[in-house]
């Protein structure tokens, strides 16, 4: 009984001491039984989910993390993660809801768990918030855009420019006098 015992605080300080591992890891961890049942998750996890361990730990994660929009397609490549084919969704990118329904955008790194045997019993997950990240790449876009319409823009009118330009040089020179612009007659500058 005494070695059942200290075999059972061997693996509890084992647990707390794994748990202490994931809890100050930077990205959140989250372990899913073949059932899609959360069977694990970190500190980190409940920072970004804005929900307490007890909140998250047993709940079904795709009707509770995640918007009806993308469920199906997180399922399917959480089935093929569990059927195997891990190789293809080793790294994904997808919304997660938080407990209090604020969509965040996740970048998730995962594998599959296995039992003693080799039989796969579910996927373990690394995932960071890039939410901000995602926004400020959105409002970059966005920029260049604007940059590109407004240089596209300003080619156009200076092209309309030298247009004009060229058509008040001739002018002048049906008139006998001398042209007014010295304009390049290079054939890129006309397009």
């Amino acid at each position: 009984i005494t070695e059942k015992r200290r075999a059972e605080a061997d693996i509890l300080a084992e647990k707390e001491k794994a748990q202490k591992y994931l809890d100050i890891a930077g990205v959140m961890f989250i372990a899913l039984n073949r059932e899609g049942e959360v069977t694990l998750a970190n500190r980190k996890a409940c920072d970004i989910l804005e929900c307490s361990e007890d909140d998250i730990i047993g709940t079904n994660w795709f009707d509770t993390f995640l918007s009806k929009e993308n469920r199906e397609e997180v399922k399917n490549v959480f089935s093929e993660l569990i059927s195997g084919n891990e190789n293809k969704f080793q790294y994904v990118e997808n919304n997660a809801l938080t407990k209090k329904g604020k969509k965040k955008f996740i970048a998730w790194h995962n594998t599959v768990l296995k039992n003693n045997k080799g039989e796969i019993i579910g996927t373990l997950s690394s995932g960071e918030d890039i939410t901000e990240r995602r926004k400020a790449e959105q409002a970059l876009r966005g920029k260049m855009e604007e940059l590109d319409r407004f240089n596209k823009l300003m080619i156009g009118r200076e092209l309309r420019m030298i247009g004009l330009k060229r058509e008040i040089n001739m002018l002048l020179a049906q008139l006998g006098m001398s042209p007014k612009y010295d304009i390049p007659e290079d054939e890129s500058v006309t397009g």
